[in-house]
């Protein structure tokens, strides 16, 4: 599990538009430690990574959001 700052790091988005995301429901909200920090997985570093290589080429929000929905949907065509 990684703190908000690692997270960023390692994905290259930054805390303010990892906290946007999760706001607007891009992402989901990450579990909080005992100290009410959040805590991120791998995975949400990953989804954090797709949603920035996806607005790197040029993806609007609302489209890299509906690619990464498609992505996690286990059995859909």
């Amino acid at each position: 599990m990684f703190a908000i700052g690692e997270a960023s790091r390692q994905s290259g988005v930054g805390i303010e538009a990892i906290r946007f995301y999760e706001r607007e429901g891009i992402i989901p909200r990450p579990e909080r430690a005992a100290n009410n920090r959040r805590q991120y997985s791998k995975a949400d570093v990953g989804r954090l990574i797709f949603l920035k290589k996806c607005r790197d080429l040029g993806f609007p929000l609302a489209d890299a959001k509906a690619l990464l929905d498609l992505s996690e949907e286990h059995g859909a065509d």
